[in-house]
């Protein structure tokens, strides 16, 4: 984890839960997706242009070779992210892999949470792929 981006946004997102969403979907507006850890399931929405601006926050990874999001509540943002500077940004930028060939949230998840429990051994070799199971 990099930080915390802060977006002004002039457009309210959909969710797939949401009753509305299918009143925009396929419609020409922006849509995409992401995986629900918590729920465990992939969450469909679109971004619907409006007059209003608020506020949204993603969670900003970043290694070497590529940059990627995470959606985040201004809470989580606040309370379970406080540590990490927040970046006000005008537009969302990645850089690297398509979305279909990242490795999933729930995966960088437990890695990191493998990490912090300091309960793994570190192997560098650059002639050997790694495959990890978590």
């Amino acid at each position: 984890m990099h930080c915390v981006e802060q977006e002004k946004t002039s457009y309210r997102r959909i969710y797939d839960y949401e009753d509305e969403y299918y009143k925009y979907h396929n419609k020409g507006y922006y849509e995409n997706s992401y995986w629900d850890e918590d729920e465990y399931e992939e969450v469909h929405f679109v971004d619907v242009p409006e007059n209003t601006t608020e506020n949204q926050y993603f969670l900003f990874y970043e290694t070497a070779n590529y940059s990627f999001h995470i959606p985040l509540t201004e809470e989580q943002a606040k309370k379970e992210y406080s540590s990490l500077s927040v970046i006000k940004i005008d537009e969302l930028e990645t850089s690297g892999k398509d979305i279909t060939e990242l490795a999933s949230t729930q995966f960088c998840k437990k890695l990191i949470d493998l990490v912090k429990s300091n309960d793994f051994i570190y192997v560098k070799d650059n002639n050997i792929n790694l495959k990890i199971t978590i």
